[in-house]
C-alpha cells in the first residue's frame, strides 16, 4: 500500500521552519500519497438538490486503498469537463450548504 510515515521529530523538526518551508514540506508529503491519474481515478457525481447526502454516499462507498486516487467531480445532469472549475464549484457548494444554511 502507498503510504508514508513521519516521525513526531520530523515533524518537530518541521515546526520550527518558516511557513513557506511547512507549506512546502506538506505538499510533498500529500505529493507522496497521491497516485497517478494513469493508475485510477475516482469520480464523485452529485445532484445539487441533495449534495451533502450525495456526496457523503460516494465517499462512503470508495475503498480506503482508493483515497488517495485523484478526485473528480460531476454535477449529475451538467455536462462538464473537471479541469478544476467543477472541483472548485463543488467545495463552494459544500461550504455554502453546509456553513450558510
Amino acid at each position: 500500500m502507498i503510504g508514508t510515515s513521519v516521525s513526531y521529530q520530523e515533524i518537530n523538526n518541521v515546526a520550527r521552519r518558516p511557513l513557506s518551508e511547512k507549506v512546502d514540506w506538506l505538499k510533498n508529503q500529500f505529493a507522496s500519497l497521491r497516485v497517478n491519474w494513469e493508475e485510477g481515478h475516482m469520480k464523485i457525481r452529485v445532484r445539487r438538490q441533495h449534495l451533502l447526502s450525495d456526496a457523503m454516499d460516494a465517499f462512503a462507498s470508495i475503498a480506503p486503498a482508493d483515497m488517495h486516487k485523484i478526485f473528480r467531480y460531476e454535477f449529475i445532469g451538467e455536462p462538464a469537463l473537471d479541469a478544476g472549475g467543477v472541483t472548485r464549484e463543488f467545495f463552494s457548494e459544500v461550504w455554502i450548504v453546509y456553513f450558510w444554511l
